[in-house]
């Protein structure tokens, strides 16, 4: 019996789930600089569908300009590494990023404006801590 080819559209299309999680649903998200942001959501894209155990999980980081689209910067990786039929790929958009995620683009609650060059420093450590509360967020503990 032949198997069917897929192409990495047709993969993405069946198997792509976007949204925005809230890294801050449990209080302010307090950063390394010890300024604190009121509101955070991480944009982002999952592949595939996570098992009971999250045991099929992978998280993809990308480069900083990047979004959370895999398939759209990085697509041989989902198409030769990943079976999307038993794995999943979770990437983020970081905080900062002007893809959809909590950037100098968006309101500050304390304004109304949007943060613009008010917005804090942000460092590598507050981008893992907050993807680390975003896949809790979506039930993915492992």
């Amino acid at each position: 019996m032949a198997t069917e080819t897929k192409t990495i559209s047709q993969l993405t299309n069946l198997h792509l789930v976007q949204g925005t999680v809230s890294v801050t649903k449990r209080g302010p998200f307090e950063l390394e600089s010890g300024k604190t942001l009121p509101s955070v959501k991480l944009r982002y894209a999952i592949y595939g569908e996570p098992n009971p155990e999250c045991s099929n999980v992978t998280l993809v980081c990308h480069a900083l300009s990047g979004s959370a689209r895999v398939d759209q910067w990085w697509p041989d990786l989902l198409e030769r590494v990943f079976d999307l039929e038993r794995e999943c790929v979770v990437c983020f958009n970081i905080i900062g990023s002007c893809y959809g995620s909590t950037s100098p683009a968006s309101l500050n609650p304390a304004t109304g404006k949007p943060y613009g060059a008010s917005f804090p420093q942000i460092t590598v450590r507050d981008w893992v801590r907050s993807q680390k509360i975003a896949l809790q967020e979506l039930g993915i503990w492992r």
